[in-house]
């Protein structure tokens, strides 16, 4: 399931402890700039509400988050913006001036799978793409990333 940041929601999520992702974008994640035909980033995971369209070769840029999603929908993923759960990165023990980007003037886009609020795992030291995403996955919900049985013969 694909959700929108809600405080109410996401702290239900978090006091049953019900396993979920939470994508933490910058403002301008997967748009394009208004001057130019450039966007912001270059990056294939973006919030699933955009769309990305590449003028130049006339085509729509894949979302690695919606086709993750489409692999495993039975994972809570939770899309946010970094003003929406500033508070909450804070109290997980980030700092925010390490989390700004000088030369791109960007907070770092963030995952973090969480079990419960003090049981979590983030992107933070990892690359942000889909084998990070995956192993978050994995940490949240590992019971859908294992093979299924194979009989013996």
């Amino acid at each position: 399931m694909l959700t929108r940041f809600n405080n109410k929601v996401f702290s239900d999520l978090l006091e049953s402890k019900t396993p979920f992702i939470l994508m933490v974008y910058f403002m301008n994640q997967g748009k394009k700039k208004e001057s130019g035909n450039s966007f912001y980033d270059m990056l294939t995971i973006y919030p699933s509400f955009i769309e990305k369209y590449d003028d130049k070769k006339d085509n729509k840029l894949p979302n690695h988050l919606i086709e993750y999603h489409k692999l495993y929908p039975d994972i809570i993923i939770m899309e946010s913006y970094h003003y929406e759960v500033y508070d909450t990165v804070i109290d997980l023990g980030f700092n925010y001036d390490l989390l700004w980007k000088d030369n791109d003037s960007i907070f770092r886009p963030l995952m973090f799978g969480f079990k419960g609020y003090s049981d979590f795992m983030s992107s933070y030291n990892d690359c942000y793409c889909v084998e990070t995403l995956t192993n978050i996955g994995i940490f949240t919900n590992p019971e859908l990333f294992e093979p299924s049985s194979v009989s013996e013969s």
